[in-house]
């Protein structure tokens, strides 16, 4: 009975670190998305959860992908038909006329430009992710140092790139506020540059 009683409570722990765990951000990639590649197959089905979406960003770029809560995450396509559309004029960012063909093109695997996590869960394998501060960012990397930055999506006017983390990207609201204890409200993952010194 004792054993059965053990079983019940680790089983769902371990459930859990293997789903956060599956979800870690890495250069290129958080977990088994990866920026450049078509999406895993398992997520390329309707069954998986992923809503498509499209709007734009910064300054008038056109977006479209997958949109997740659970893992809170987006995964943006390279092309698709909304972004080849609007790239030539602009469209009203509403995903119904593109959704169809959109999604038959990621079945046919439509490469991931980038992967924008939008909330806590997935995170780097020392534990840093949205929520974060920078205080624990730079306990990680104690020379990590925040750099102002246009607004891409509003609110998000500051950001910090671990060297050791090629083409990570960690936003704030501002660097005022990432300095007095702010946290990390989205991260970016890009294809991985090197960077230079």
């Amino acid at each position: 009975m004792r054993r059965a009683a053990w079983l019940l409570l680790v089983l769902p722990a371990m459930a859990r670190a293997d789903e956060e765990a599956r979800w870690v951000i890495a250069p290129g990639r958080v977990g088994e998305i990866q920026v450049g590649r078509p999406l895993p197959r398992a997520l390329r089905t309707p069954e998986a959860g992923g809503q498509y979406f499209v709007g734009y960003v910064a300054d008038g770029r056109p977006v479209e992908g997958l949109e997740w809560t659970d893992p809170p995450l987006q995964a943006w396509l390279q092309s698709g038909p909304f972004t080849r559309k609007a790239a030539r004029a602009y469209r009203a960012p509403d995903p119904t006329p593109y959704r169809e063909r959109a999604l038959r093109e990621v079945q046919k695997g439509a490469r991931v430009a980038e992967v924008v996590v939008t909330g806590p869960g997935p995170a780097t394998a020392e534990g840093h992710g949205v929520g974060s501060t920078l205080a624990d960012l730079r306990r990680t990397w104690p020379d990590l140092t925040p750099h102002p930055v246009p607004p891409t999506r509003g609110q998000d006017e500051c950001v910090a790139g671990p060297p050791s983390l090629p083409g990570v990207w960690f936003f704030f609201r501002s660097c005022r506020e990432a300095e007095a204890g702010g946290a990390v409200i989205r991260v970016d993952v890009r294809e991985p540059r090197t960077r230079r010194r």
